[in-house]
């Protein structure tokens, strides 16, 4: 990894740059509509002197999934990183279509979701144009100014490495098979048959799924900005997992209990493990 002072500033008097500012544009529109839709999904009504904008049937669960999706898109506007535009651009991928296919989703709502599907394929052209046109740009630069060296030789896997990135798969895959029973899904283990249909649970374990997924893709990629990317990612994991337990908590889902407090400890360990020097060092080569 190379940090220059001049790298951004010299960035944005390319041809690029002005790419650059239309695809941060495009994802900041982007998140506005999904921020939007989840105020609407949460009850919000927006007079308009003889017209309401609103949702006729909110939908709250699709509401907390909108504004995770919102602000990570937010969040990559703000910040200009590639990799995090990537990863809100396949999140609000994920919302559209689990949206379109959801029967719960109608009338305005359904044609809130139209909307963001050609929105979601001009972010994608821009970033694909960008990466073609600029890509030192899609090495992540962010507000650090910092870019990847091109061409440089990557760290070799080290143990540290290999176990971070074995939990977050573990964890990854444990969000969605539980979004996934939490949808009504029966899973048949042998003898045993899980069956827990909580639907106030399913969208933001499989919202998290996703995000994990992202996070664990950049390790095994060895992205630039690998550990970053992966830190977060365990750190907004961790946060939704301590809302979910509290909210279990006061409930008789011992079932439920367990699991969270199970996959909080796994959760720690891997932030644990990123904040040692070692891995942090081995992730950013």
């Amino acid at each position: 990894m190379v940090s220059n002072p001049n790298a951004q500033s010299q960035l944005r008097s390319e041809p690029g740059a002005r790419l650059y500012v239309i695809l941060r544009a495009a994802i900041f529109i982007d998140a506005v509509v999904f921020l939007t839709a989840a105020l609407f999904n949460e009850g919000v009504k927006v007079p308009l002197g003889l017209a309401v904008l609103g949702f006729p049937a909110p939908v709250s669960q699709a509401g907390i999934g909108e504004a995770v999706i919102g602000l990570a898109l937010l969040a990559a506007a703000v910040t200009g990183s590639i990799t995090v535009s990537w990863v809100a651009l396949w999140l609000s991928v994920a919302g559209i279509i689990f949206g379109l296919s959801s029967p719960a989703v109608q009338g305005p709502a359904r044609d809130v979701h139209i909307l963001l599907v050609p929105l979601a394929l001009i972010v994608f052209g821009l970033l694909m144009w960008q990466r073609q046109e600029s890509p030192r740009l899609n090495h992540g630069l962010g507000t650090s100014g910092a870019v990847a060296s091109p061409g440089g030789p990557r760290t070799q896997w080290q143990p540290i490495s290999v176990a971070i990135c074995g939990l977050m798969v573990v964890a990854t895959v444990a969000f969605a098979v539980a979004s996934i029973i939490h949808f009504g899904v029966t899973l048949t283990l042998g003898p045993v048959r899980i069956n827990d249909p909580f639907g106030g649970a399913a969208i933001p374990e499989a919202v998290i799924a996703a995000v994990l997924a992202m996070g664990s893709a950049t390790l095994i990629a060895r992205w630039a900005m690998a550990w970053p990317s992966a830190l977060g990612a365990t750190l907004f994991a961790f946060l939704l997992t301590i809302y979910g337990l509290t909210v279990t908590l006061r409930s008789s889902r011992t079932g439920d209990i367990a699991y969270h407090i199970s996959i909080l400890v796994v959760l720690a360990v891997i932030v644990g493990l990123l904040l040692l020097p070692a891995a942090r060092r081995n992730l950013s080569g």
